[in-house]
């Protein structure tokens, strides 16, 4: 199921970014969990999901939490 993938982060919101989601969506063996962006002008979502912004909020969740992620 859906909730045994593993989860990845993408690093960026560009082109780069959604060539690689497109990829990982056709493989259809990872969930994709979100993005990260911590430039000035980052959106809030991207692709319809989340932008984490905040790297240091975003490992305290990891280190307090099950999950796993895989940065890409």
């Amino acid at each position: 199921g859906l909730s045994l993938m593993h989860q990845l982060l993408i690093w960026g919101t560009g082109g780069h970014a959604r060539v690689v989601a497109d990829i990982i969506k056709l493989e259809d063996q990872y969930q994709i969990a979100g993005f990260i962006d911590n430039t000035v002008n980052a959106p809030r979502t991207f692709l319809d999901l989340p932008v984490f912004t905040d790297l240091i909020s975003l490992m305290q969740d990891y280190n307090n939490k099950s999950n796993s992620y895989c940065l890409l």
